[in-house]
Parts: structure tokens; C-alpha cells; sequence
């Protein structure tokens, strides 16, 4: 069974070894793609047993997964996880989560986020409320009970990488890529995760970039009711 760990990085150095080294003493039978989206400096394995991709300026989230899946569909991988590299998504859940979608033979599994609600900042109460926000409506639109629409740890089976690498991403694409997947018709489940803090760095998430997450979501729900129209 192949299984590629996919790993887009912005300037989240300090966490990749410890991230490799664990993945690998999970299953040393993991191929692990970090892409690296524009860090400055450019980031730097201390290991020659995965492989990098570095993109020499900041495309965004959606141009590295959209390199992930091509790579994962060209070389015939049987699944592909993604995994942040701020060190939040706890590495033993890589085979939990694949070991769930081949018992329950689904294509796509979102590892939602159990306790990624938080009133202590301003930034965090901003977070709360957008992601309520897109999960109403998301889940109204797409007769889903999913809890978290903007998870970025998930699962994809060879089918959905098949189908999902026909479409190009951009910015926070994992809304999108479950719209998509709701589209084709591919096989959803959720698997719950418990996230931990970030080991170094901050939310993107700002004023700005909430407005413009607010105002891609509306966009892509807007094409996603036309869908269902049609």
C-alpha cells in the first residue's frame, strides 16, 4: 500500500525534522512530500528520506495541494494525508485515519478539529465565529452534519485523488475541496482529532485575510448552489 504524507510548509522550520522523524517510526514505508511555499529562507531537511518541493515565491495553500495531488495521482499512490507543519496535528493520527476510511471503505476523510474553539483573543473569537459560519452553511447546503469545514488534516483514497486533481485551488482550500468532493458524489466520513497548540508561528488569519476567506467561502457557495441547480 503506498501512502504519501504531503506537508506544505510557509516558514515552519522548526517543527519538519521532529514531524519526519515520527511519521517515520510510524511506518518507514510512508513517502513524505514536503512543499515548501516560499519560505524565506528556504527550508532545509535534516534528512535525505523525503522528498522537497520548493516553490521560490508564496503561491498560497491551494497552488502546493494542487502539486500534491498530481504528484500523488501521477505515481499511482493509494492514499495521500495532508499534515500541517506547525506541529498541530499529532502525527499518530496519519494511520488512524487511513486504517478508519479502509474499514469503512470511504474516499474522503476529514479529521475534524474536537477543540478548536476559543474565546481568549481577539483573533480567536474572529476564528470562532467564521468557522461556525462556513459550517452552517456548508452543512445546510450539502445536507452534512461535518463540524469542521476548514480542517486541513485529511485523508484521500486513490478515487477522490483521481477525481479531486481536476480542479485547481487556490487560498484555504479545503472548503473547496470538500464542495468538490460532495460534487462527484465521493464517499464522506469524519474522524475526530484533538489539536494541539502550534510549537511556533500564528494564525494567518487576520482582519484582512478574514474578509477575504468570508468572501471566497460566499463565492464558493454560491457555485456550489448552482451545482445542485443544475
Amino acid at each position: 500500500m503506498k501512502i504519501l504524507i504531503f506537508i506544505p510548509t510557509f516558514n515552519d522550520q522548526n517543527e519538519l525534522t521532529r514531524l519526519i522523524s515520527e511519521l517515520y517510526k510510524l511506518n518507514h514505508t510512508y513517502t513524505i512530500y514536503v512543499i515548501d511555499d516560499g519560505s524565506v529562507p528556504p527550508i532545509i531537511l535534516e534528512t535525505d528520506k523525503c522528498l522537497l518541493f520548493r516553490i521560490p515565491f508564496n503561491a498560497g495553500l491551494g497552488a502546493a495541494t494542487s502539486i500534491a495531488l498530481h504528484i500523488a495521482k501521477s505515481n499511482n499512490f493509494d492514499f495521500m494525508v495532508r499534515l500541517d507543519a506547525d506541529g498541530q496535528h499529532p502525527t499518530q493520527y496519519v494511520q488512524e485515519i487511513i486504517d478508519q476510511m479502509i474499514l469503512e471503505k470511504h474516499d474522503l476523510c476529514i479529521g475534524q478539529r474536537i477543540n478548536n474553539e476559543s474565546l481568549d483573543t481577539f483573533r480567536n473569537v474572529l476564528a470562532t465565529i467564521i468557522k461556525k459560519h462556513i459550517n452552517f452553511f456548508s452543512n445546510l447546503i450539502t445536507n452534512n452534519k461535518i463540524k469542521d469545514w476548514s480542517t486541513g488534516f485529511f485523508a484521500l483514497n486513490q478515487l477522490a485523488i483521481q477525481k479531486l486533481t481536476q480542479f485547481d485551488y487556490a487560498r484555504y482550500p479545503e472548503v473547496e475541496i470538500y464542495y468538490n468532493a460532495c460534487h462527484l458524489d465521493l464517499k464522506i466520513s469524519t474522524f475526530n482529532i484533538v489539536q494541539l497548540n502550534r510549537a511556533n508561528g500564528f494564525s494567518s488569519l487576520s482582519l484582512i485575510q478574514s474578509f477575504r476567506l468570508l468572501i471566497r467561502f460566499y463565492l464558493l457557495l454560491i457555485r456550489q448552489i448552482l451545482r445542485k441547480i443544475n
